[in-house]
Order: C-alpha cells, then sequence, then structure tokens
C-alpha cells in the first residue's frame, strides 16, 4: 500500500527544482494506518505560494490513494535555519538614501498579512528608522525588561532600542558589530516564521560585521536605478556571494513615479540598470518599485497593508509572495542536496 501512495505522490513536480517530490527526497518515511497516512514533507518557507501549492498537490494525491492525509513538515536543510531557528533575510544596499529600510517594513508586513509570524529587526547602526517609519518608540531602554514592540502584526526591535552609552559606534565596526549582536540576543525569535533585518547601508566593514553575526538565510539587495547605486548593489552582492550567503534577488526601486493627482505612473529614467543588475549577478529582479509619494502618508501603518494602496501596495505584496517562494526553493534545494549527496540544478 505503502509503495503504491509513493507512486501517486512521486506524480507532483516541484517546479523550481524540476523533479518529482519523491526522487527529489523531499517526501520522508512514509506511515499508514488504517485510513490515515502519515507523510513527512520538507518544506521551508510557511505560507509561500509555492509551497502552498505543492502541500495541497501531496493532500491530493493521499486522498486520492483512499487515506486521510496527514502532512508534517520535516526539513533537513544546511541553511541556517535548518536547526529550527526563523528564515531571517537581510535587506541590504550598496549605499544609503535608497529606500532599504521602506522596502524592509512593508516586506515584512506583506508576508505578515500572508499569514506568518514575523520579527523585523533594525541592524542599521548608522541610523535605525524603522521604529520610525512604523509610528512606534523605539525608546524601550527605559523601561525594564527591555521589550519588543508591537506593531502592525510584527515583533519589532533593534539597536535603537538599546541604551546607548558610548556614542555612535557607526565608524568603529568592532563595537557596531558586538552592539548589533547584543540587540539580536536580546529576543528569542524562535516563534517566528522569518525575520527581516534592515542591514546597515554601504558594503563597508561595519555592514561586513553585520552579516557575520547575524544567522542570514540570504539576502535582498535594494537598488535605484542611478548608476552609483547600482555599483554599489553589484559590491554587496558579491560580499555576499563571498561568504556564500545566497542572493534571493534585487528589488530595483525609484524607477518609475506614481502621481499623486492621478495615480498614473511615469518613467524617471530610461535606463535598464536594474534588469542588467540581475542579469549580470544572476539573481532574479524580484520587482520594481516606484517612487510614491503617498508612501509617507502612510508612516505608523505600512502601504503594503492599505485597502487602498494601488499599484504600491500591490508589488509590495508580489515581493512578499516572491521572497517567500525564494526561501522555499533555497530550503528544499539544501533539503535535496542533503538526501542525494550532491547538488541540485534547479530550473
Amino acid at each position: 500500500m505503502t509503495e503504491r501512495l509513493l507512486e501517486r505522490l512521486a506524480t507532483v513536480e516541484d517546479p523550481d527544482l524540476g523533479a518529482d517530490v519523491v526522487s527529489l527526497g523531499l517526501v520522508g518515511d512514509v506511515e499508514t494506518a488504517a485510513t490515515t497516512a502519515r507523510v513527512p514533507l520538507a518544506l521551508g518557507a510557511p505560507y509561500s505560494p509555492a509551497e502552498t501549492d505543492l502541500l495541497a498537490d501531496v493532500r491530493d494525491r493521499v486522498e486520492e490513494a483512499g487515506y486521510d492525509a496527514d502532512v508534517v513538515i520535516d526539513v533537513d536543510d544546511a541553511t541556517p535555519a535548518g536547526d529550527g531557528t526563523p528564515a531571517v533575510i537581510g535587506l541590504c544596499s550598496g549605499k544609503g538614501g535608497v529606500g532599504t529600510s521602506t522596502v524592509a517594513v512593508n516586506l515584512a508586513a506583506a508576508m505578515a498579512r500572508r499569514g506568518a509570524r514575523v520579527g523585523l529587526f533594525d541592524a542599521d547602526v548608522y541610523g535605525p528608522t524603522v521604529a520610525h517609519e512604523l509610528g512606534v518608540d523605539d525608546g524601550t531602554a527605559d523601561r525594564e525588561p527591555v521589550t519588543p514592540v508591537d506593531s502592525c502584526d510584527l515583533e519589532l526591535f533593534g539597536v535603537g532600542f538599546l541604551a546607548d552609552g558610548d556614542g555612535p559606534v557607526a565608524g568603529r565596526p568592532t563595537e557596531a558589530a558586538e552592539r548589533i549582536a547584543d540587540a539580536w540576543a536580546v529576543l528569542d525569535w524562535t516563534d517566528r516564521d522569518y525575520v527581516i533585518v534592515d542591514l546597515p547601508s554601504g558594503s563597508g566593514a561595519t555592514w561586513e560585521a553585520a552579516l557575520d553575526r547575524l544567522p542570514l538565510v540570504g539576502t535582498v539587495v535594494v537598488t535605484t536605478p542611478q548608476s552609483v547605486a547600482v555599483a554599489g548593489a553589484r559590491e554587496a552582492v558579491a560580499q555576499c556571494r563571498d561568504r556564500d550567503l545566497p542572493v534571493l534577488g534585487v528589488v530595483e526601486n525609484k524607477r518609475t513615479f506614481v502621481c499623486p493627482e492621478c495615480n498614473a505612473v511615469h518613467d524617471r529614467v530610461d535606463t535598464r540598470d536594474g534588469e542588467l543588475l540581475a542579469d549580470d549577478l544572476d539573481a532574479p529582479l524580484l520587482v520594481r518599485l516606484p517612487l510614491d509619494p503617498t508612501v509617507r502618508e502612510h508612516a505608523g501603518a505600512p502601504i503594503a497593508l492599505a485597502a487602498d494602496g494601488g499599484i504600491t501596495t500591490g508589488k509590495f505584496r508580489q515581493l512578499a509572495r516572491t521572497v517567500m517562494d525564494r526561501v522555499g526553493r533555497l530550503r528544499r534545494r539544501s533539503h535535496a542536496e542533503r538526501a542525494d549527496g550532491s547538488k541540485i540544478d534547479a530550473a
């Protein structure tokens, strides 16, 4: 009976990895008892649309075989999330001023909107702004114990939440890294599905120290079309790759402009730098976000959550879906490689 069930499960294709879930080793030891089949399935990105579809297909095959499906998530991957911690995703850029904090806040909010338990960690020692964008007070150092802030279904914490008796540390990478590590260690993040990290801007020693201190599954690189921003993003990606830190993709910000009067979208630049960057780095262009003046009107309530946010709201929600899918693809591939003992050429 189990063999026939496995034959049915082998008809479920993983479109990202280019093979069926059984041959990839994504299905563990199946157990059948009476009318129930227990199926361990390696999925690594809660609320990912792609993995939701995979789960539904597996359940359908089990039920077609005449069983009630008891699908349990059992992923054994080599990513930092493989030890039961959340998928920690760093948002980075090669220079300041490209909108990384805004993207981080709205990405986290859009992921939470899908049902995920999301943490938001501000590691930008140059000037933490995430709390401001959510309209909350980060001065928790005056309270004992130091606690996170719950806002918009997010658990928020960061370097700005700790008492600062030593003055700015942005120019002192070792001290900056210690502050980031201290802030991270304040909370037990294990009840989160994901944690979005707003990393220090630039690609210098402080930024590198943050990469080394945080258990990142991967990074999302934010850039604008201007050549100096693209060059900085290229440097950031190169340093991630030097650390074998996966780059989930590229966000191109502020290419177009949304008119606040008529909601029409206008091109601001005529270059293709964002697409070329994604091609050069072998990393997908996840989304192109417009410069939208109404984003500022949603301070305290991210535009990703707006009922009437229009184009920009839809773009951020698209980004959340895509990033979740990329995390799932990464973790399933790692699991499959462990199971097979060789590299998997993902589609």
